[in-house]
């Protein structure tokens, strides 16, 4: 019998014995575990705040328009839509190699099949803007692409002037956009884009006179663009102007910049040096 009582003890405390190191296993697994998903938390963490330490030193140039406007036009009907904005270098770093390109976005019709409208001035370079700096630039468009936005625009003026007669609590139709891109670089060749893009309610005659209730009697349109008429370009609240910036690869810029660059083979010629070297 003290035989069997000693068999059936030696057999628990093996088993007791057994039992004890699987819990202890088990829970060195899971500390281990633990501490290794904690040690990659702390790593993403780390990667996370040196990034932005890193992005807080980038150079970070924004746009901010400051009036789009054209006089009467030529004696042979040429005229130009010319359209300031400012450049401010709001990062802790300089901007090397700045490109500005701007364009209008169509909404409603097209521009042999696409939506982009160009400007028909050459692009404006700079080649370094410093901290903190800014400055106000312009760049045209001429009549054939003043042309398609007055054509947009209409097409825009009637969906609202249906909208509201049928249905005014619907969302209004957008106007065109207009649209800047800004490129630059950083010292080390890592280039930047900024784009900011703001709707155009319509263009108007700051000479004439309202003699109504109506807010589009003198708005163009659904008014015509004469020869002699003085224009603004009125934005649809520029407190609301879609901003954004990111890094970008100097292909994409180098096609931008190409496309926007036919008849300045300088720059061209510029884009084509070593990506790494400061212009």
């Amino acid at each position: 019998m003290l035989e069997i009582l000693k068999t059936i003890n030696n057999d628990y405390a093996a088993v007791l014995t057994m039992l004890i190191s699987f819990v202890t296993g088990a829970i060195t697994l899971i500390y281990v575990i633990f501490t290794y998903k904690q040690m990659k938390f702390t790593e993403k963490s780390v990667n996370v705040m040196k990034n932005q330490l890193s992005l807080q030193e980038q150079p970070c140039v924004l746009p901010s328009i400051v009036k789009g406007s054209s006089d009467a036009a030529l004696d042979t009907g040429r005229r130009w839509l010319t359209m300031e904005f400012n450049l401010k270098n709001i990062g802790l770093s300089p901007a090397i190699s700045v490109f500005s390109v701007c364009y209008f976005k169509l909404k409603y019709t097209s521009n042999n099949d696409s939506d982009i409208v160009p400007m028909s001035s050459p692009i404006v370079y700079l080649p370094s803007l410093a901290a903190n700096e800014d400055k106000t630039i312009s760049l045209d468009f001429e009549n054939k692409e003043i042309k398609y936005l007055l054509d947009d625009l209409e097409v825009c003026h009637f969906k609202n002037m249906e909208r509201i007669r049928t249905n005014p609590y619907l969302n209004h139709y957008r106007g065109t956009d207009f649209v800047i891109k800004v490129f630059s670089k950083n010292i080390l060749g890592q280039w930047f884009e900024t784009k900011l893009e703001q709707e155009i309610a319509w263009l108007h005659n700051p000479n004439s006179k309202r003699t109504s209730g109506n807010i589009n009697e003198n708005t163009i349109p659904p008014c015509k663009l004469f020869p002699q008429d003085n224009v603004e370009v009125v934005f649809s609240w520029l407190s609301n102007s879609r901003v954004n910036t990111s890094p970008i690869e100097k292909l994409q810029v180098d096609n931008t910049i190409k496309q926007f660059s036919e008849h300045q083979p300088e720059l061209i010629s510029l884009l084509g040096e070593d990506k790494n070297k400061v212009l």
